[in-house]
């Protein structure tokens, strides 16, 4: 009983962390509602020594303790938080920082992250040192400080220099990722990077060292040394992810493979990693012959010890928690699994959020603990529906058959009548066989036949993916069909590596021989790695990785509440049963069952006329009545989307395709990681026009992404390029030809004109292919939009280029493709990567320039800053979007100036993030992601 009270208590511990997001409470009055909280804890404490009901007072107490933890744990408010000592802009103002290290370093590509426990700040050299009373700061360092790169560990004492402490980066666009608030949820509320070695230093005086954390740090490394040297790459960097929490070491694709496959979850240490070494270590001291009352307190140290090397993360926390208090439960208190293991859950719970409340919604909490919920409530409802329900082999392949149809509709809903897969075809037609000859199979061919660990295994796995189905839609707007699959090999396999890596590593630990020893043991163990590898890559390959739109908050707790009826319908029906008795009793009455009848009948009328009348015109569908256009913040690149308020969106442009970082190009696609995640939280599914204002890599690159993922109808682009001579095995001279740029010639060895090339021709490849999209070439004159909404004209139209080619300064950026947009009295114009003598030339359109709104041309670079273009535009407002490169910076406070100085009102999307313009057709509102 005391076991279920404290389940609730979390619970409800929970509820007010929620509420607490919403309302957090002021600072001023904390101690006095702490005080109240604490007074009706005590007091229900006391009625229940009394024998009294002491339940809601006790649950009460909880709700508040949520709420007020969560209040505390954010309030920065105190005038030696560290939050009051950071700027938003780097090279700024340089600061002193002194503090320790409280964290294993983590190494990641390009940069190793630190995170410090700050004990003073300076801002200057002549400044005072200032205690810092709250907050974490997170150094980020880079390869250029040479030899000392590696030199700083865990407990040691840090001095740093001549570096700026900035706050971190917010989200850019709308939907997208909030760094900011991830690292504050963790307590980081700063950031300093450092390049070069005279900014970081240690005192060796003030460094310390805690045994437990030295101890476990110095396990791992010895664990590395030995994986490293038994196990070739990329094994080793598998093995090291798996039981060292080391996932960096593995590649881009080898990563994007794993998601794809749904096994992903074994990269990150969590409850599966945990229950592993517990069984491990369960049964080496029982097989030492350990009494089942001491074993539970050695594998618990051992789980610690486990937490440490890994990082410590909440899913490896609450896995330890869980375990240890399952443990102690069944070693001392002999209760059973299912109580043991939510009673685990619910404290493990109530331990990391007293620590972290920040940490409710972020993904790794809710996957780790959605996981093992539904593996605890729903593994048992799903086996009984499977052994009751699956009980012939028509019915195994008509669920078989319902689950690829399923997974078919997730990926297109008209696939499944166009193009249907071959597993699609293959279970009907077996579900057909099977139903036409059911009387020849044995009456032993169900489900509950089969053996057991088979069937458990099996209701496991659906359960986990019921579980986790609406959280990946959520946060990472994919879905893995292949993830039912690919786990019946990975969890099986994943409990090998992990049990032969641990037996290797210990080895190690022995003299002379345990290398030799070790290297037997990772023998074995490279085929079971190997065999991981290659089934996650098939999976990941054989199967598709479609994407999914958020669902809306509201469909999440259906489905939640669902899943819930399911797990407890058992007492949901004992509690229900009284009152469907007495409905029945009551209908028993003919005169009462008459009025119900009609009652239905009437009601049933009265949803089918207005259905009827909604569909017929009736009741017309409410219209959008506004034009949206989101000009995105871009590491780079050019991108805008277009709302129209006939419901038809516009995407002009998609950013770049591989980010330039310190010399090196990563590959991270705008298109796949800002723009298609913000289409996907608008529930924009199909964009009527994909416009390539110029054939740059800047506008092209991120164009791929949005082909494959949403419904394109037309791609759009200058009619400067002749449709018949491209092709995909246009070779790059060729197309340097075709685009008769002197200034791409010239420096056709640079990366740009090869991604340039590459991108360009994949798209115009793409879209051959496509039996969606059509191409759609076009020039000075042709208008995409001509129409009235709402008695207001609407017109898209292109100004620019001409039908014949402009042989300029800079060609291809000279003759992008321009846009004006009118609705109403608002206007806009979009004039893509125009520099000035691109500029001169749309001066012969006069009046047509006019714009109340106007796109800076070339990310408002001093090249596009043209005063007679200006001038004819005479815009109320210029939106910049330019990059936050520190080396281009100059460049735009001088386009700003220039701008200011007509008396134009400014917008830099390197500082406010994506703007947001809304018109109703007269006036208009515009809202920025950062200082709104």
């Amino acid at each position: 009983m005391w076991q279920n009270r404290l389940i609730l208590l979390s619970l409800f511990f929970v509820i007010g962390i929620v509420i607490g997001m919403q309302f957090p409470l002021e600072p001023s009055i904390l101690p006095v509602l702490a005080g109240a909280a604490l007074a009706v804890c005590v007091l229900s404490l006391m009625m229940a020594r009394n024998g009294q009901h002491f339940m809601p007072l006790f649950l009460l107490a909880g709700f508040a303790a949520g709420w007020l933890n969560f209040s505390w744990k954010i309030d920065d408010s105190a005038p030696d938080h560290l939050t009051h000592f950071t700027d938003d802009i780097e090279f700024e103002d340089y600061t002193e920082l002194g503090g320790w290290i409280v964290k294993e370093p983590e190494i990641r590509p390009y940069k190793t992250n630190i995170v410090v426990k700050p004990d003073y700040i300076r801002i200057d050299e002549q400044g005072e040192k200032r205690a810092i009373g709250g907050g974490l700061v997170m150094l980020q360092l880079r390869p250029s400080m040479g030899s000392a790169y590696s030199d700083f560990n865990y407990g040691d004492y840090i001095i740093t220099k001549h570096a700026s402490l900035t706050r971190p980066d917010t989200a850019n666009n709308p939907g997208i990722f909030d760094y900011r608030i991830f690292l504050r949820n963790n307590g980081i509320y700063g950031l300093m990077n450092i390049r070069k070695a005279f900014q970081l230093s240690r005192d060796t005086d003030k460094t310390y060292h805690n045994p437990v954390v030295d101890f476990a740090l110095e396990l791992k490394q010895t664990f590395l040394r030995t994986i490293k040297k038994t196990m070739p790459y990329p094994e080793s960097a598998f093995l090291g992810g798996i039981m060292l929490g080391l996932r960096q070491g593995l590649s881009r694709e080898v990563q994007d493979d794993f998601r794809a496959a749904g096994v992903a979850h074994v990269l990150a240490v969590s409850g599966l990693h945990v229950t592993i070494i517990t069984a491990l270590l369960f049964g080496l001291l029982t097989l030492f012959k350990v009494p089942r009352t001491l074993i539970a307190w050695p594998t618990i140290a051992g789980l610690i010890i486990f937490a440490i090397i890994t990082g410590a993360r909440p899913s490896t926390l609450r896995a330890v928690i869980m375990n240890g208090i399952a443990l102690i439960s069944f070693c001392h208190f002999a209760s059973n699994l299912r109580t043991s293991l939510l009673f685990g859950i619910a404290m493990a719970a109530l331990s990391i959020l007293f620590v972290k409340p920040m940490i409710l919604f972020e993904a790794s909490f809710l996957y780790s603990f959605m996981a093992v919920l539904a593996l605890a409530l729903l593994t048992g409802p799903i086996l009984s529906f499977f052994n009751k329900y699956l009980n012939s082999a028509h019915a195994i392949f008509l669920f078989l058959f319902s689950c690829v149809l399923l997974g078919t509709v997730m990926i297109d809903p008209f696939r499944t009548i166009d193009n249907p897969p071959f597993a699609l075809v293959l279970f009907f037609i077996l579900f057909v066989i099977s139903y036409i000859f059911r009387g020849f199979f044995p009456a032993s061919f169900r489900f509950s036949r089969l053996p057991y660990w088979f069937t458990s295994f099996t209701a496991a796995q659906m359960a986990i993916q019921l579980g986790l189905g609406p959280l990946n839609a959520l946060y990472f707007q994919k879905y893995s069909l292949a993830a039912p699959l690919a786990n019946f090999i990975a969890i099986p396999l994943i409990g090998v590596n992990v049990q032969l890596g641990m037996f290797a590593g210990l080895l190690g630990f022995v003299p002379v021989i345990g290398e030799y020893l070790s290297l037997v043991i990772n023998a074995s163990n490279w085929l079971a790695v190997r065999l991981f590898l290659g089934s996650a890559t098939f999976f990941a390959r054989s199967i598709p990785y479609p994407d999914m739109t958020p669902p809306p908050v509201w469909l999440i707790l259906i489905y939640y509440s669902f899943l819930g009826y399911i797990a407890y319908q058992k007492r949901v029906h004992t509690r229900l049963k009284p009152f469907l008795v007495f409905i029945r009793h009551t209908l028993n009455s003919a005169a009462l069952r008459r009025r119900f009848q009609v009652a239905l009948v009437s009601f049933l009328l009265f949803v089918g006329s207005g259905l009827i009348g909604f569909y017929t015109g009736g009741v017309q569908p409410l219209e959008i009545t506004v034009f949206d256009l989101t000009v995105f913040g871009m590491g780079g690149g050019t991108a805008q989307l277009v709302e129209l308020p006939d419901r038809r969106t516009l995407m002009v442009d998609a950013g770049l395709a591989q980010v330039s970082m310190r010399g090196k190009n990563l590959d991270w696609n705008m298109g796949e990681m800002i723009i298609s995640r913000v289409l996907r939280n608008k529930r924009i599914r199909v964009l009527d026009w994909l416009v390539l204002t110029c054939p740059d890599a800047e506008c092209s690159g991120g164009m791929l992404p949005l082909l494959s993922g949403f419904t394109v109808r037309y791609m759009v682009e200058a009619a400067h390029f002749p449709v018949d001579i491209l092709r995909p095995d246009l070779g790059l001279t060729t197309f340097l030809d075709l685009l008769d740029d002197d200034y791409y010639k010239q420096k056709s060895d640079a990366d740009f004109v090869s991604q340039t090339y590459a991108h360009y021709i994949n798209l115009v490849t793409a879209v051959s292919q496509s039996r969606e999209t059509q191409r759609m070439a076009v020039s000075s004159g042709t208008r995409l939009v001509n129409t009235e909404v709402n008695d207001q004209k609407l017109v898209v139209e292109v100004l620019h280029p001409p039908s014949k080619r402009l042989k300029l300064y800079r060609t291809t950026t000279n003759n992008s493709l321009v846009l004006k947009i009118n609705y109403g009295e608002f206007s806009c114009l979009l004039p893509s990567l125009l520099t000035i003598d691109g500029e001169k030339c749309l001066l012969e359109l006069g009046d047509r320039l006019q714009a109340r709104v106007l796109i800076a041309p070339c990310h408002g670079f001093k090249g596009s800053c043209y005063a007679q273009f200006v001038q004819a535009v005479d815009p109320e407002l210029v939106i910049i979007q330019t990059t936050p490169s520190r080396w281009k910076q100059k460049e735009v406070e001088q386009s700003v100036h220039f701008y200011r100085k007509f008396g134009y009102k400014t917008l830099r999307t390197d500082q406010v993030g994506a703007v947001i313009l809304t018109s109703n057709g007269s006036g208009y509102q515009v809202r920025s992601m950062i200082n709104d």
